[in-house]
């Protein structure tokens, strides 16, 4: 209903109050009456949309009916606006993450943007992991993103690039001493040993095989280098 609807039906039921004061609707006129100030009011505010048209509602209707949602404006307004500027310059995973964290449940326009934004982000980052596909991009995404869309797919990257960093060492086929140590697994051993122990899902049978056939020949490096000493 337009503003001149609104104030004609106002000045209609003012005229209905003043010719049958004792009717039986005199309450419920009153009450349509408030509504239509109210809704007037609030409908200025929104269009003006600013700290003071809000405060001025709240004024005039202190219990309106609007009350709850002007006040909510009023904060975002004046607190979560700046902060999302704020967090708009930096740009980054941490900066949104953190945002939603605060505001996530107060105000739902700025919670969408943060989310749509760093959706966005996600992409780019593991598009630049995928492009560049070394250990230190997928890390820097799980960092990022530790429970991201793709974490999974990037833990199995890293496993299958450090097992095939081994198999193409600088030692040749097999790594040197001085990475396998002599009774002690090496971080990639414990990190594999580990993930089937917890029941990860390692990211494909071809890497368990590399990682097995790596453990096979790390324990044929020891034994003749054993025997080596032995006979020497």
């Amino acid at each position: 209903m337009g503003l001149a609807k609104r104030s004609q039906s106002i000045s209609q039921l003012h005229a209905f109050l003043e010719k049958y004061p004792d009717s039986r609707f005199e309450l419920e006129a009153n009450a349509l009456i408030a509504k239509i100030k109210d809704d007037n009011e609030w409908n200025l505010a929104q269009r003006e949309r600013t700290v003071r048209a809000f405060e001025r509602y709240l004024r005039q209707f202190p219990q309106g009916e609007h009350r709850r949602q002007a006040e909510n404006l009023i904060q975002e307004i004046k607190v979560i606006q700046p902060e999302w500027e704020r967090t708009k310059r930096k740009n980054t995973p941490a900066a949104y993450q953190n945002f939603l964290e605060k505001y996530r449940f107060r105000s739902d326009k700025y919670s969408e943007l943060a989310e749509e934004e760093l959706e966005q982000l996600e992409e780019q980052y593991w598009k630049k992991a995928r492009s560049r596909n070394t250990i230190r991009e997928y890390r820097n995404y799980l960092s990022s993103f530790p429970s991201g869309s793709y974490a999974e797919e990037a833990e199995g990257r890293i496993i299958d690039l450090e097992v095939s960093a081994i198999f193409q060492g600088e030692h040749g086929f097999l790594p040197p001493m001085s990475r396998t140590g002599a009774s002690s697994y090496t971080g990639t051993e414990m990190k594999l040993r580990l993930k089937m122990l917890r029941g990860i899902p390692l990211p494909s049978f071809t890497v368990v095989l590399k990682a097995y056939a790596w453990l096979f020949l790390v324990d044929k490096r020891r034994a003749l280098l054993w025997q080596t000493a032995t006979i020497e």
